[in-house]
C-alpha cells in the first residue's frame, strides 16, 4: 500500500498497481484525461503504467458546452 497524490488530495493506501487498476478502484470514466507525474497518457498506456509512492496524478473530465 502506498500514498499518491489526486488532483492535489492524498490518497493514501493505495493497492493499486497500474493507473488502469486506479481508475477502476476509483470508477473513473475512461474518457478521463489522466496526467500522470506531469506526463498526459494515452488510454492504452493506463495498464502499462505503475503507481509508486508519491506518484501525481491530474484527472481531468473534458465536457461540451453550447
Amino acid at each position: 500500500m502506498s500514498t499518491i497524490w489526486i488532483n492535489g488530495e492524498e490518497l493514501k493506501n493505495v493497492n493499486a498497481s497500474t493507473v488502469e487498476e486506479l481508475m477502476k478502484e476509483l470508477e473513473v470514466s475512461p474518457i478521463t484525461l489522466v496526467e500522470h507525474n506531469g506526463k498526459a497518457l494515452h488510454r492504452a498506456e493506463w495498464s502499462t503504467m505503475p503507481i509508486r509512492p508519491g506518484d501525481h496524478l491530474e484527472l481531468l473530465y473534458l465536457t461540451a458546452g453550447g
